[in-house]
């Protein structure tokens, strides 16, 4: 049962970042995400560098190991390289085999490529990695 004085504990002990966050995560219906996509919370609420990927845990996000990412610039014409630190949903991992594109599966078995993911293609509208 939920009385009145838990409610109130619950209400203090809970974080607003991570709260906004996964907030943001109801709203977006891509899987991958960085860091700067969050950058205005991060200010908002002066969090500092080393504090992000605990509130990005806290939400139910999963970091994948950074790697190297590509990107062909329709522009120029020339390929685009940004080394990423992508964190997924909790039911989603990031699978990159050598030679193969990276691809994103689901607990169930499901499978997409990386660069499907709306997260992914946003990723290369920010200019602060």
């Amino acid at each position: 049962m939920v009385t009145d004085e838990k409610q109130d504990i619950t209400t203090l002990v809970s974080d607003v970042v991570v709260d906004n966050i996964v907030a943001e995560l109801e709203d977006n219906e891509a899987i991958c995400f960085i860091p700067s996509n969050f950058s205005k919370l991060w200010e908002e609420h002066g969090i500092k560098p080393s504090q992000i990927k605990h509130k990005l845990s806290e939400a139910g996000l999963k970091m994948n190991r950074s790697k190297r990412y590509k990107q062909l610039d329709k522009i120029s014409n020339k390929l685009l390289w940004q080394t990423l630190e992508i964190w997924t949903r909790p039911d989603w991992t990031l699978e990159r085999k050598q030679g193969q594109p990276a691809t994103l599966v689901k607990t169930d078995g499901t499978k997409m490529p990386l660069e499907e993911d709306d997260g992914y293609k946003g990723f290369w509208k920010y200019t602060d990695f």
